[in-house]
């Protein structure tokens, strides 16, 4: 169980990567057309040339396509755990197995998401990625006041 957890934080670190340095804090799940309204702006934010717009958008229409098949298994992951957790007794081994089945899809998913965060990041310049990290990072200070 703890190897799902580790594995769902580097999804996490993604994420953040994903958001700071390309879509400026967009969910990649998000629908597209709210992803490509985040990323525009994004790109308007830090006058991206035409061909930066391109390589970002290009990765990020293929992180999308990746992480709505990686939802599909999940959400197939899910309800065969949820079966074996309603049955009388929970059958340790069959539940470890889904599992790390689960944690390998991870594995293999961000393994698949990595080529696309980097294409990402070369498309920008060293001061367009700070300036996005930046804005990442003055939002994410709004949302921990927000909570508190």
């Amino acid at each position: 169980m703890s190897r799902l957890v580790n594995v769902a934080l580097v999804i996490g670190a993604l994420a953040i990567v994903v958001g700071s340095f390309a879509f400026a804090g967009a969910d990649p799940r998000s629908p597209p057309d709210m992803m490509s309204a985040r990323i525009t702006k994004a790109l308007d934010a830090i006058d991206a040339t035409p061909e930066q717009r391109s390589a970002v958008q290009a990765a990020s229409l293929d992180i999308q396509a990746k992480l709505r098949a990686s939802d599909h298994a999940g959400r197939n992951a899910t309800g065969e755990i949820a079966e074996l957790l309603a049955a009388d007794q929970v059958d340790p081994v069959a539940l470890q197995h889904l599992m790390d089945s689960r944690t390998d899809q991870m594995k293999l998913l961000t393994a698949a998401i990595i080529p696309d965060l980097i294409k990402a990041h070369d498309a920008l310049t060293p001061a367009q990625r700070q300036a996005l990290y930046e804005d990442w990072t003055a939002r994410q200070e709004v949302r921990e006041q927000l909570q508190h």
